[in-house]
């Protein structure tokens, strides 16, 4: 990847998450029930990641210690 590329992502980064302060947050703060569920988005995102990284392994399904690890640290 180039420094060009790079820096156009990260521009392009900046501006969605102005849009989505400025934008997206005046439309959430008129509805309560959207910007509840707004606010599970983030968690559901980490969750899908953790578990994907805990059970697949070479982009197949693995049951190994990880899965032992992640049951342990949810206790």
């Amino acid at each position: 990847m180039t420094w060009t590329a790079a820096l156009l992502l990260a521009a392009g980064v900046a501006g969605q998450r102005l849009a989505g302060m400025f934008v997206a947050g005046a439309w959430l703060a008129r509805r309560p029930t959207a910007r509840a569920f707004a606010d599970l988005i983030p968690v559901a995102v980490v969750c899908g990641l953790v578990a994907q990284l805990t059970l697949t392994q070479a982009g197949r399904f693995s049951l190994d210690a990880r899965l032992a690890g992640m049951a342990v640290a949810g206790l």
